[in-house]
């Protein structure tokens, strides 16, 4: 008996493909809807394309990391500013010191350190709720330290 063939399920959800449309359309409305008297091209195009990173966010239509370089191509595409202006709000130190601390608790949890960590200072402490409470305390300020010397030493 040959079975029918069957057709691939769209990843997509109803939310995700309304952040499709929704986006673009927000994107078009903003740009084209409100006069230059009111606002200049250089904030129409910033506005815009804040609506549109934010509707792909909200929705999850595109990924995150994806969505968030939107404004890299489009302000500049868009003569909304120029590159060097958007490009250094993306090498903030800071942003890279986020990124570093996120590197890092990835590959705290991809070795699941953090389980190892809590299962022995739980065995040192002890079960009772108190000592769980006071556990996770000490657990958190330990590894929110070391966290941040590694950070500051990189």
């Amino acid at each position: 008996m040959i079975e029918p063939e069957k057709q691939p399920e769209s990843s997509y959800n109803r939310r995700n493909k309304l952040g499709l449309i929704l986006g673009p359309v927000l994107f078009l409305l903003t740009y084209f809807l409100i006069p230059d008297s009111v606002m200049g091209h250089e904030p129409r195009v910033v506005l815009a394309v804040t609506l549109l990173v934010a509707t792909f966010w909200v929705t999850e239509s595109i990924p995150m990391a994806a969505a968030s370089l939107v404004p890299i191509v489009l302000i500049p595409v868009l003569q909304g500013a120029e590159m060097g202006t958007i490009a250094s709000a993306y090498a903030n130190p800071v942003i890279f010191m986020y990124a570093g601390g996120f590197v890092i608790a990835i590959a705290i949890e991809k070795w699941n350190l953090h389980r190892r960590i809590a299962l022995s200072i739980i065995q040192m402490i002890g079960s009772e709720s108190q000592r769980i409470i006071l556990g996770i305390i000490i657990s958190t300020a330990a590894i929110s330290m070391f966290v941040s010397m590694l950070q500051q030493r990189l």
